[in-house]
């Protein structure tokens, strides 16, 4: 049995990659026709480059952390925020910042029961900070929206 397979073709102009501080694209210059087809299985779009994402939903196994009262603000912010820790000592704990994607920007040891984490260097976007106690055990997450 034969079996037959098809791949994009295109005449185009020009076309690549372009990468910068808020993220990636990839484009193509000149494309003149695209058809997508539609189904009750699916679609599928055809002569043009389709974007995708991958989501991955993790969860945090529950820990003792019920007298442990953590806050952040502003939020959103431009240009700092502030986690601030009551009713716990801050002995070994510490702060992550990470990006959309997951990448860890910034880590640091939480010295004192309120902590200012400078967001100025860093593009508008939505960030997470997570707060690990000393065994590196996650006991709160934080989204922050830098304005």
């Amino acid at each position: 049995m034969l079996k037959e397979t098809y791949s994009q073709e295109a005449v185009t102009v020009s076309g690549g990659s372009a990468t910068g501080s808020g993220g990636s694209a990839e484009y193509t210059v000149g494309q003149i026709v695209y058809k997508t087809y539609v189904d009750t299985k699916g679609s599928v779009a055809e002569g043009m480059q389709q974007p995708f994402e991958i989501s991955v939903v993790t969860s945090v196994e529950e820990g003792n952390t019920s007298n442990i009262q953590c806050k952040s603000f502003p939020n959103p912010t431009s240009d700092f925020i502030n986690i601030v820790i009551d009713n716990q000592l801050t002995d070994g704990l510490n702060y992550q910042l990470f990006d959309m994607n997951g990448k860890l920007l910034e880590s640091n040891v939480i010295s004192s029961n309120e902590t200012k984490i400078e967001m100025k260097s860093y593009v508008s976007s939505t960030y997470f900070i997570k707060i690990n106690n000393v065994n590196n055990k996650e006991i709160k997450n934080f989204k922050v929206i830098k304005k």
